[in-house]
């Protein structure tokens, strides 16, 4: 099962989650960050899939991920 952490950055609402390695530190697998009251996701992105992207498709693809 994956661990999460997270922390929260007041002056911009907003509360970023990292997924945890094994050993319980950011391994940078996901990240996702949520903002306002609201709670309206703003990143999402992993680690896994943008080398996918970055390795095996092309500029647009990567954008269309981006976004």
């Amino acid at each position: 099962m994956a661990t999460w952490f997270r922390t929260y950055y007041e002056d911009e609402d907003l509360w970023p989650y990292f997924e945890a390695d094994a050993e319980g530190w950011d391994g940078g697998a996901r990240h996702v960050e949520v903002r306002g009251r609201d709670s309206r996701p703003v990143t999402a992105a992993s680690l896994e899939e943008v080398l996918h992207l970055h390795d095996h498709a092309d500029l647009a693809a990567m954008g269309r991920y981006e976004r």
